[in-house]
């Protein structure tokens, strides 16, 4: 199954998980996950080949590229995920009790309002407030803070459709069922888009 030609025609987890079935939108979600963690954990820890610089920028850069590859693959014309499972991974590897408090937000949004995108795009911006809180005074980790506020304002943007749809009283529930682009009825118990 193509996941760009099927129900939101997103490639990322809920997606597939709303198309092939929880247990597939699981697997994606932490394989997205591993893809955003193993770089950055790959470049915090040191596992790189000898002279090249290593810590905490370049972990941050190296989750910055995932991201962006997650958002933006090459290979499929540009048109990949929005960002939040890998995301999340990137950060977890650099920032995991930030991250940890960000994901405590996405459960608390998403089991109160079952919309999976407002979940996804607060849980981003909070990472924002997070690395403010864990690591006060404001600015004494900048790169951090940098790259939660560009990643939140990425993940904002790959949500457009999802806003648009949330102001307009038409964005799925998760749970819900929603007519796939197929023209068949999903009742997998996946609904949005947003991660």
């Amino acid at each position: 199954v193509d996941l760009r030609e099927h129900g939101s025609g997103n490639i990322g987890a809920t997606n597939a998980g709303r198309l092939l079935g929880k247990l597939w939108g699981i697997g994606i979600l932490l394989l997205d996950a591993a893809k955003g963690a193993l770089p950055s954990l790959l470049a915090v820890r040191g596992w790189v080949p000898e002279g090249i610089a290593v810590g905490r920028p370049c972990a941050l850069a190296a989750g910055l590229g995932a991201i962006l590859g997650h958002c933006f693959p090459v290979w499929l014309s540009f048109r990949g995920g929005k960002g939040v499972s890998t995301g999340a991974g990137a950060f977890a590897a650099v920032a995991p009790k930030e991250t940890a408090c960000a994901l405590g937000v996405f459960i608390l949004v998403a089991a109160a309002t079952r919309y999976v995108s407002l979940a996804s795009m607060l849980a981003a911006a909070s990472l924002v407030a997070w690395s403010a809180v864990f690591h006060a005074p404001l600015g004494a980790d900048r790169d951090l803070g940098a790259l939660a506020l560009a990643a939140a304002m990425l993940v904002a943007w790959r949500h457009r459709a999802n806003l648009n749809r949330l102001l307009g009283g038409t964005e799925p529930r998760l749970g819900a069922k929603r007519e796939a682009r197929s023209g068949k009825r999903d009742a997998s118990g996946f609904g949005g888009d947003g991660a």
